[in-house]
């Protein structure tokens, strides 16, 4: 679950847990998400993995999707809530620094965990 250290994607990593579901926890603030996954694990008994990686580098969730597959179960459900809000004017927005946690971040998580599908045989 992409954005899990906090806002919605901790929220959304909260409901996951509460039915029950072991969680992998990613995000880029390693501290932030440590601690998440500790309050996570300790409150509802699952296991709650972190993994710091910046969405927009593909190549870290190219090497990710493995570790979790070993660490946890195989992958049920993938869930991307990573994202980056701006308050300000758009002069004053930077667009290469916000942009990747949109299609460009949703589609490194959809291609990573693809690949570790496809070599389970769940897609062809």
């Amino acid at each position: 679950m992409t954005g899990a250290g906090a806002g919605i994607g901790h929220a959304t990593a909260e409901q996951f847990v509460r039915n029950g579901y072991d969680v992998v926890l990613i995000s880029h603030g390693r501290e932030r998400l440590n601690r998440a996954a500790s309050k996570l694990s300790s409150t509802h008994g699952i296991r709650a993995l972190p993994i710091p990686i910046d969405v927009a580098d593909a190549q870290a969730f190219d090497a990710a999707a493995p570790r979790v597959e070993r660490a946890l179960r195989p992958i049920d459900v993938r869930v991307n809530v990573a994202m980056a809000t701006v308050f300000a004017p758009p002069m004053f927005i930077n667009r290469h620094r916000t942009a990747p946690f949109g299609v460009p971040g949703a589609s490194a998580v959809a291609i990573a965990m693809a690949a570790v599908a496809r070599r389970r045989g769940r897609l062809r």
